[in-house]
């Protein structure tokens, strides 16, 4: 009945099973745990106006409904919904320069390889994703880093202006003079606050860049992380610099190897930059694509070492460097791989990334977000843990060990004093804390601008998937925290209280 009302309301936009439009759409998401859901409709807005006649209907009906964006989280449910409504932004486009071409409005359906090569085709860059099919929209709500970030911070730092659509339908703008608050809470904050349709970001001059992939064996292993830790605790660091460094083990290779992405955004020749010497200079190299290239190439390239449709996902936690322990740290992987040896077509990466003091003060100078991150925190090692199967029998046990994985790496990080409660949002499952960075104030600030704009908790309630703001977190925390004092028992997945087993969505750190 709510699509049949909708598809008077938005002729054309509404698409029912078995359409083709609802099958490219349900089919098209990331992973296999976006794609095994099946919403009774499917709706494509094209305009901020369209969005808002649908938010007015889902308030008035009551209907759940999901938000998809590029579709590029991998836990199911966190841009689609069983059984009932998915809003498919992907026709809200527009890559457009203001006049004096400073600044570039992005609609909320693209993704970061079209935006780039439009501002390409002008000799302009923005801050924006790594990875050229990834979608705009869940990237800036998350943080988002770029191959720029030492320089200007995470890509929600950068954005200029949102364009938003409240819970009430009204459209607004929110930039540092409008709507300041509800600027900063995007800024991080996911989609607990409205549906943003535009994004305004700053432009500047684009150019050659250097970078590429390399590939090394086993053996190399322990110095590529020496050459990681070396990199992200220099003391003249390189902010023009970028390094994503895994180590990680495919079936379809069967052997463990040690792989980069290096990138450096003011080197115009074939020659690797000096600060990043230490990793081209690691032998022996099996694989290479190190070049000279451009933004538009280097984010296209990324893209090939993904395969969309997969059963995949992400785990993340963050600790502070220390090099003993982070070889440790790989050492907890393996053992965890070891326990996966019998699932079918595995591949398992454990990603290093830097968030370096520069970046953090750069993020700082462009003004407040909802990260919970500061200068002082830094420098941080980001950790990804990514691990990709064929066989949905598998799905529990391989869950359960990347789990456990990160669980030890952070009683590890714990003991040593090296732990770090900032969680990535872009690569949080969906049982992780990714607002644990933020103290009870910066929670309180987000829950008070949530009940400015929705009153009624319309988004917190009626818009299912992503990460929601803890909203009785805080209270949770405490009542764990009295019980490992009375019961010294360590805070586990799940909780009986007055009851009732509760799982603890948004699960701090073990010890809390």
């Amino acid at each position: 009945m709510a699509c049949d009302t909708l598809s008077s309301e938005l002729p054309g936009k509404v698409f029912p099973r078995g359409s083709p439009e609802y099958i490219e759409s349900t089919s098209s998401y990331f992973t296999a745990f976006g794609n095994k859901l099946s919403p009774v409709c499917i709706v494509q807005p094209s305009s901020s106006k369209d969005v808002s006649k649908l938010i007015k209907h889902f308030r008035a009906s009551g209907t759940k409904f999901a938000v998809r964006g590029g579709g590029h989280t991998p836990w199911g449910g966190a841009a689609n919904i069983q059984d009932g409504i998915t809003v498919d932004m992907r026709n809200i486009l527009g890559v457009s320069l203001s006049q004096d071409k400073k600044i570039v409005s992005i609609g909320t359906g693209e993704h970061w390889g079209s935006v780039y090569k439009v501002l390409e085709s002008k000799k302009l860059a923005t801050v924006g994703g790594r990875v050229s099919k990834v979608g705009v929209t869940g990237l800036v709500l998350g943080g988002g880093w770029s191959f720029f970030s030492a320089q200007t911070g995470f890509v929600c730092d950068n954005v200029i202006s949102f364009e938003v659509v409240l819970a009430s339908g009204q459209i607004v703008q929110a930039s540092k003079e409008t709507n300041s608050d509800l600027f900063t809470a995007l800024k991080g904050g996911s989609t607990n606050f409205g549906i943003v349709t535009r994004f305004d970001l700053p432009t500047f001059p684009s150019g050659p860049m250097w970078g590429g992939i390399t590939a090394h064996p086993a053996t190399v292993v322990n110095d590529f992380v020496r050459e990681f830790y070396d990199f992200i605790t220099s003391s003249n660091p390189d902010e023009h610099a970028h390094v994503i460094a895994s180590v990680g083990w495919s079936a379809d290779f069967g052997m463990e190897m040690a792989i980069t992405g290096l990138y450096h955004t003011n080197t115009q020749t074939a020659d690797p930059p000096s600060s990043l010497i230490g990793f081209t200079s690691l032998e022996p190299n099996t694989f290479s694509t190190l070049r000279a290239g451009t933004l538009v190439d280097f984010t296209e390239e990324q893209s090939t070492f993904t395969v969309d449709g997969a059963r995949q996902l992400f785990f993340t936690t963050s600790v502070m460097p220390h090099l003993d322990m982070m070889l440790k740290i790989v050492e907890i992987s393996r053992e965890g791989l070891k326990q996966l040896q019998h699932v079918e077509k595995l591949s398992w990466s454990l990603v290093f990334q830097s968030l370096t003091k520069q970046m953090l003060v750069h993020s700082a100078e462009r003004g407040e977000n909802s990260l919970g991150v500061s200068p002082d925190d830094g420098p941080m090692v980001n950790m990804l843990l990514n691990p990709t199967w064929k066989a949905a029998k598998d799905d529990d046990r391989v869950i359960s060990v990347a789990l456990e994985v990160i669980e030890k790496t952070e009683k590890l990080a714990a003991q040593l004093g090296k732990g770090a409660k900032y969680r990535f949002l872009n690569y949080g499952y969906k049982t992780q804390n990714v607002y644990g960075g933020l103290d009870e104030k910066g929670i309180q600030k987000m829950q008070k601008v949530s009940k400015k704009y929705d009153p009624e908790g319309f988004f917190q309630s009626n818009f299912v998937g992503e990460f929601k703001l803890p909203t009785s977190w805080l209270k949770f925390r405490q009542l764990i925290n009295r019980l490992e004092q009375t019961e010294g028992v360590e805070a586990s997945s799940k909780r009986t209280v007055h009851g009732a087993s509760i799982p603890v969505v948004g699960r701090p750190p073990i010890k809390l």
